[in-house]
């Protein structure tokens, strides 16, 4: 983490993973995708960071036999394989009073993630995205928490429109909670959720007092976001009609810090799914949250 006396950090990775989609609710295909990277963090202030980083990366993209339109015209037109340049920058501020659990202050990250090409078979499309989470003592021990996401993406060059497979999805624990997992939003002409190019999500929540244990949170929520595909034809937004605007849900989350590590629990009321819209009560998740 000190790569030099005044505290700026260096890190590399090495990585190989398997992206299995129809697993994670998604259309039908799969990503291998290999590379190397090195990423600099530079303090500007005291609660301020610079990040920038590069690297090199081989992704080769599988489809089902019976692919959807937008899958199909994809691989025709660019291809399986690809090989590029993944260069990234953000910006992050963190005046959080402790790491877990935190009861005061701001959060905000902002990232800009380009794919440049090496040659005819390269990925050309750039996303950003900012994040800002805020909490705030309000009375006897209670919290509010206020969270919001943007994104966009796109393609450059001879790339029309962002990758279908590096579009962003929204639903489920760290979305629209009381919707399936990456579910809401576009959907293919298979009827597969597939992503879109803009990603628009936000919560409000109440963090209650618990007397009973420090290693419990509970929180009563009210969500809202989708996902929505700027570049689609008029044929994709005709398809989509009814899965456009935002989703809200409300419900209740609880945080455990377990021996295990964080778990998350919540129970939402999905308040305006479409016919086409896939909801849920309960869902968890093991990871981290503010």
């Amino acid at each position: 983490p000190y790569y030099t006396p005044w505290g700026v950090g260096r890190g590399f990775s090495v990585y190989g993973s398997h992206y299995n989609a129809d697993a994670a609710n998604i259309a039908d295909y799969a990503v291998n995708n290999y590379g190397a990277s090195v990423t600099y963090s530079i303090p500007i202030a005291r609660y301020d960071s610079f990040n920038i980083g590069f690297g090199v990366d081989y992704l080769s993209l599988s489809l089902s036999n019976d692919p959807s339109t937008i899958m199909r015209a994809f691989a025709d037109k660019h291809g399986k394989t690809f090989y590029q340049i993944p260069f990234n920058m953000g910006w992050t501020h963190n005046s959080l009073n402790r790491a877990i659990f935190p009861t005061r202050g701001l959060v905000q990250n902002l990232n800009l993630s380009v794919s440049i090409p090496v040659e005819s078979r390269s990925l050309e499309y750039y996303k950003a995205t900012y994040k800002l989470t805020f909490l705030h003592p309000l009375f006897y021990q209670f919290v509010g928490k206020l969270h919001g996401e943007v994104g966009y993406g796109a393609g450059y060059g001879g790339f029309s429109r962002l990758p279908f497979f590096k579009n962003f999805y929204a639903g489920g624990m760290g979305s629209v909670r009381g919707y399936d997992a990456n579910t809401i939003g576009p959907q293919d002409s298979s009827g597969d959720p597939i992503g879109g190019n803009v990603l628009v999500d936000g919560t409000a929540s109440l963090i209650v007092p618990n007397p009973l244990s420090r290693t419990l949170r509970t929180s009563i929520f009210f969500d809202a976001g989708n996902v929505f595909d700027t570049k689609a034809t008029k044929a994709e937004r005709d398809s989509n009609k009814d899965r456009s605007g935002l989703r809200y849900s409300t419900g209740v989350e609880f945080d455990w810090m377990s021996p295990m590590g964080l778990l998350n629990f919540s129970l939402a009321k999905a308040l305006n799914p479409s016919n086409q819209d896939d909801t849920t009560i309960f869902q968890f998740n093991i990871g981290t949250t503010f």
